[in-house]
């Protein structure tokens, strides 16, 4: 049977979607790091870098399934004594790797909340029944922090766009669809 231990880190291998969110709320439950990386980065890079954050286990390409790890963190047991301190790590982003080897930052709970903070008092207007689109990647700090999150905790509802915002008349689309 499949563990994952308070600390261990989750590799997340899945482009931006409910398997992805899934995942890193599942990791988060069971105290775990959760670690999206960017499939595309090309075999060579991808092993060197999970060599590197040493996974307890990978969800997505050829891992388990975002249902798979939300089963388990639902399973009898595993977060009911899992209390989560400020300071516990619960995410790794990585840059984009343009100069070298991507480097990898811990992010505490208090980092992610003391973020959400300060976005709230930037735009104190943004809350339920809003509409925000996002099209940046999650794996990176701007999508998974400004996007996503910012998103989550002010109650707004997202829209994924289509093609990672990179096709102009699928971007132009999703706008005017979420307006």
């Amino acid at each position: 049977a499949t563990t994952v231990a308070r600390g261990d880190r989750v590799v997340i291998r899945a482009a931006n979607g409910l398997p992805h969110l899934l995942a890193e709320l599942a990791a988060w439950r069971l105290v775990a790091i959760a670690v999206p990386i960017f499939a595309g980065w090309g075999s060579e890079r991808l092993t060197e870098l999970t060599r590197m954050i040493a996974p307890s286990l990978t969800v997505g390409d050829h891992g388990l399934s975002a249902a798979d790890l939300l089963t388990l963190a639902r399973s009898p047991g595993a977060s009911v004594e899992r209390v989560v301190a400020a300071d516990d790590p619960c995410l790794i982003l990585f840059t984009s790797g343009s100069t070298g080897l991507p480097r990898g930052v811990t992010l505490s709970h208090d980092n992610l909340c003391s973020q959400q903070a300060a976005f709230a008092l930037l735009w104190p207007e943004i809350g339920p029944g809003d509409r925000l689109a996002a099209y940046l990647p999650w794996h990176h700090s701007f999508g998974a922090l400004a996007e996503r999150l910012w998103a989550l905790t002010r109650g707004a509802s997202v829209t994924l766009v289509p093609g990672g915002g990179r096709d102009r008349e699928r971007f132009l689309a999703a706008m005017q669809a979420v307006q």
